[in-house]
């Protein structure tokens, strides 16, 4: 590589993986801006750096692919923080806390926030939308901001938690059950969405009955697993006999998208 081409990676342990290692390895998709190739990989905690001279500290995982947005590049963290970098030379532009404090715990073999930061995070006209939390029935539920992107100012912020059942009456299907979980997330323009939940352009909770494109187990998922799908619809019937039922209730057509690497 050329002495003039800056490459940002994130490194864990001491050990940063080379753009091609990282496309080689298939873990996180390469992102080319402003002459720069800005690489997340999986498995990363430690340091955000960017070669050959800027280094910044990060204390968790980049799970998928900053988001670029005009000349930033931003990334949230599994250590509960959303990183804004500029794209000309890898310096910090602002960071916010997702996490409503700073709380940590052991996932998977790495020490994380209790409220993680997905790694791609949604821009809609100048607004960075992220979300930080584990699960809405999980410590005080899932965080959801919506903060300007150019200066990181707190715009919107709304917390998703429940909804908590009547144990002592008939909480519905065997299966099924209420609740939301994270994941990347999307935009119609008029609404953002996280997998089958939908918010309006504040971050306020909606009721679920627009068609739009999520998958139940999360854009994030790599499992090649047959009754998993990406849907365009409203919900995704549950239990084990749910994915039979594509089309017939609240769901258009699904199907698996095959990817072909040459």
């Amino acid at each position: 590589m050329s002495s003039e081409l800056m490459v940002m990676t994130f490194r864990r342990q001491g050990r940063a993986e080379t753009v091609l290692e990282a496309i080689r390895s298939m873990r996180k998709s390469p992102i080319l801006c402003l002459g720069s190739v800005v690489v997340a990989i999986k498995d990363s905690a430690g340091e955000i750096t960017v070669r050959p001279v800027q280094e910044l500290a990060a204390d968790g995982d980049v799970d998928t692919p900053p988001t670029v947005y005009h000349g930033l590049v931003l990334a949230g963290c599994s250590d509960g923080y959303l990183y804004c970098l500029r794209a000309s030379d890898g310096a910090l532009a602002w960071r916010f806390r997702a996490a409503p404090v700073d709380e940590r715990l052991m996932s998977y073999e790495q020490i994380e926030s209790v409220w993680p930061v997905t790694g791609s995070v949604l821009v809609h006209e100048g607004v960075v939308y992220c979300t930080a939390g584990r699960s809405s029935f999980l410590d005080g539920g899932i965080l959801v901001y919506a903060l300007d992107a150019k200066s990181g100012e707190l715009l919107h912020s709304h917390r998703l938690e429940g909804p908590w059942p009547d144990i002592t009456k008939d909480t519905g299907g065997t299966f099924a059950m209420e609740g939301a979980l994270p994941d990347v997330l999307s935009c119609d323009g008029q609404f953002v969405y996280m997998r089958h939940t939908r918010f309006d352009l504040e971050g306020n909770r909606l009721e679920d009955d627009v068609p739009h494109l999520f998958s139940p187990a999360g854009f994030t998922d790599d499992a090649w697993w047959h009754r998993t799908y990406w849907v365009y619809g409203r919900y995704q019937a549950s239990g084990h006999s749910g994915y039979t039922q594509a089309g017939a209730q609240g769901a258009d057509p699904e199907d698996t998208i095959p990817v072909f690497i040459n």
